[in-house]
């Protein structure tokens, strides 16, 4: 039997499995299995994240190493990414890892989870002094991600642009310069896009707000410019700032009180995409707006508020364990 078909009947295969089966077949060296495992846990987060939590103190390194990629991948999907903030203290834990590939997995999934953690910097300069061939080339990337959220990047590039080894002092001063154009970019961009929110023409207010959700959510002006965008006088454009503001998760959580307030909107669309994105910033506050919600006179936003109030609460589950 070649790859494909070995991929598509343990596809197949695990559509069905649990969440502990499932866990068990990241051990397996066998892609074919390995992975269809991890897209099957990534399409069942809410019940498998705390599982995934668990299993980060798996004795095999690439149990551990498995997990945490699929960790990280959770994170970038949009509805599933206020799941994972349970996830990190395992994983700051798990930096610490002597076997290098397990450490740096988990430092990407961090960086995926929570740009701005304070163990990412640290972890990151150890790994660029090691030299790992098989981490170098992903070094740059996690920079790049975390550039312009993580206070901390400025300096750990500083301090590796000065060290002894040419090949790392050079990938330093690229990274440097990188980051440096991203932030003039972004000084120049922002104003332009929160200017253009004032437009008289819907269509030209809808693109900023959807520029201006694109953009890094740590970013200045960002959260205000997108809360300020829920009042605006397009039912459309409203939608789309909750949407945009839900993606950002947890980073968006200092909007949860404004997108509160939109659930009393006058249009049952709107509401529902406040709902949804309470949901997926995760944050308890909003618990008792999205309670009241329950009673909304649309079916729509009813459902939206009730699963809402199921993703805020499945976040509190790892955490009472812990």
């Amino acid at each position: 039997m070649g790859w494909i078909d070995r991929f598509d009947s343990s596809t197949k295969r695990l559509q069905r499995a649990s969440i502990p089966t499932l866990i068990g077949a990241l051990k397996v060296a066998d892609s074919a299995v390995s992975w269809p495992a991890r897209q099957a846990l990534e399409s069942r987060a809410r019940k498998a994240v705390p599982a995934l939590i668990r299993a980060l103190k798996d004795p095999q390194p690439d149990a551990r190493r498995n997990v945490a990629q699929v960790l990280g991948s959770i994170a970038s999907r949009r509805r599933a990414k206020a799941l994972t903030p349970a996830a990190v203290p395992a994983l700051v834990e798990i930096i610490e890892d002597p076997i290098a590939p397990v450490s740096f997995t988990a430092v990407m999934a961090l960086a995926a989870i929570e740009p701005r953690h304070p163990a990412i910097v640290p972890a990151l300069l150890r790994h660029a002094r090691e030299k790992n061939p098989l981490i170098a080339a992903f070094l740059g990337e996690v920079w790049n991600s975390i550039g312009l959220l993580n206070e901390a990047v400025p300096a750990g590039l500083a301090e590796l642009s000065r060290g002894p080894e040419p090949e790392v002092r050079e990938a330093a001063r690229k990274a440097r310069r990188r980051l440096a154009r991203q932030k003039r970019n972004l000084a120049t961009r922002v104003p332009r896009i929160l200017k253009a929110l004032e437009a008289p023409g819907e269509r030209t207010r809808y693109q900023a707000i959807l520029k201006l959700s694109r953009l890094p959510p740590f970013s200045k002006s960002v959260l205000p410019g997108l809360v300020k965008a829920l009042r605006d006088k397009s039912d459309h454009n409203r939608i789309l700032a909750a949407i945009g503001l839900g993606a950002m998760g947890l980073a968006a959580r200092e909007a949860a009180p404004a997108l509160a307030c939109v659930l009393e909107d006058g249009d049952a669309v709107v509401r529902s995409a406040a709902a949804e994105s309470l949901g997926m910033i995760g944050d308890e506050s909003a618990l008792p707006a999205l309670s009241a919600a329950l009673s909304d006179e649309s079916p729509e936003v009813s459902s939206a508020a009730a699963e809402a109030i199921d993703e805020i609460r499945s976040l509190r589950a790892p955490r009472s364990r812990r």
